[in-house]
């Protein structure tokens, strides 16, 4: 399938972005931030890969939140979906990488078939354009950076990995020759301190919001009692007639919740959202300190909503929705942010910073024959 509502000014430069597609997974959702960034400044068109069975197991349960922000970031976005028979996608790269082709990405994820790489980037190479990997570096990622990249990533001019332990085991790899290696953030997901207690969620509930307080506590009280020593549910809210403290008391899970119906300080919101796995965050507002918080420390956060489209999250890969009007939804919800609890979200910012980073490469001039070299750039 293709679409296209943006067609090329005579003799424009073209960016083409190649990764997983599907906004209903962590690695599809990164693809659209780094698109809708380099839109921003550049004509850009997708080339939708979704390589491999399986590709979107355990991904897939929840709808990311920056995703409902997607449709009007990439509006004017140029998409063609590859095949997945292996001769038929190389013959369509060869066809979408064309001759106004001025940069060619691709995004890369640990553990997900990378094999139409060599393919994509030797159509780039065909019309000379820089070819550049972007791979994410996520916990315990090296054994698959080193063990099934290396050979990948070697026909690239640039590779952009998230951390410093990814580049010195690629350049290992490599040795003398190898392509150009930098480091960014925007491609790093770790850095979240390990905690022994990795079932801790803290709520954000607005005052008086007892629909989405008897969501969350329906959503709790389905766990499992095999399960239930795991987790900690901490309660934020306040409540102006019946105290918060009485209705988390009646809940069959009583024990594992803790109330807070306190005024608490910017310290206090940070020390929260520092110590929990997951958040949930009940209708945030522009200026909600909670999910401000969140985004700044890079946590999995929930956002239980009934609109659709809130006004916070867009940029922010580690947001998700879920309907308070269904319990189930919540519960959903938790579990699939606990799931990613190990996880550091860049800030939205980091997708803009990461288009500067590419934008030069892809207004200068064409090179064709790179010698690649090492390069140990901060």
């Amino acid at each position: 399938m293709t679409t296209s509502s943006l067609a090329p000014a005579d003799g424009a430069a073209r960016i083409i972005v190649a990764g997983p597609s599907s906004t209903l997974t962590l690695p599809g959702n990164i693809v659209s931030q780094i698109v809708a960034a380099l839109t921003r400044q550049h004509l850009v068109t997708r080339i939708e890969v979704n390589a491999g069975n399986g590709f979107d197991a355990g991904l897939h349960r929840v709808p990311p939140l920056s995703a409902a922000h997607d449709w009007i970031n990439v509006l004017d976005v140029e998409s063609h979906s590859a095949p997945e028979n292996a001769r038929l996608r190389a013959r369509a790269f060869r066809e979408w990488v064309s001759d106004d082709c001025s940069l060619a990405v691709a995004y890369l994820w640990p553990g997900l078939d990378a094999s139409w790489t060599r393919p994509f980037f030797s159509a780039a190479e065909r019309v000379g354009a820089l070819t550049v990997a972007l791979c994410a570096t996520v916990p315990q990622s090296r054994s698959s950076m080193t063990s099934s990249l290396v050979g990948t990533l070697a026909s690239a001019d640039l590779v952009v990995v998230g951390s410093e332990d990814d580049r010195e085991a690629l350049e290992a790899a490599y040795g003398i020759v190898g392509p150009r290696i930098i480091v960014h953030r925007a491609l790093r997901l770790t850095g979240r301190a390990q905690r022994s207690d990795r079932r801790r969620v803290t709520a954000f509930i607005p005052r008086d919001d007892e629909r989405s307080l008897n969501a969350l506590l329906m959503a709790f009280d389905a766990i499992p009692d095999a399960w239930i020593r795991e987790y900690r549910l901490n309660v934020v809210m306040r409540h102006s007639s019946v105290p918060t403290r009485l209705l988390a008391a009646a809940s069959y899970h009583s024990e594992n919740v803790d109330v807070i119906d306190t005024p608490l300080s910017d310290d206090d919101v940070a020390a929260l959202v520092a110590s929990s796995s997951a958040l949930l965050v009940a209708d945030p507002t522009l200026d909600s300190r909670a999910f401000s918080q969140a985004v700044k420390s890079g946590i999995a956060t929930v956002v239980l909503t009934s609109a659709p489209l809130p006004s916070v999250g867009s940029g922010y890969v580690g947001g998700f929705l879920a309907d308070p009007n269904l319990p189930v939804s919540v519960l959903v919800g938790m579990n699939h942010a606990l799931r990613l609890a190990d996880l550091q979200f860049p800030t939205p910012e980091a997708w803009d910073e990461l288009a500067s980073l590419l934008l030069p490469a892809a207004r200068g001039p064409r090179r064709r024959g790179l010698q690649p070299t090492h390069d140990r750039v901060p």
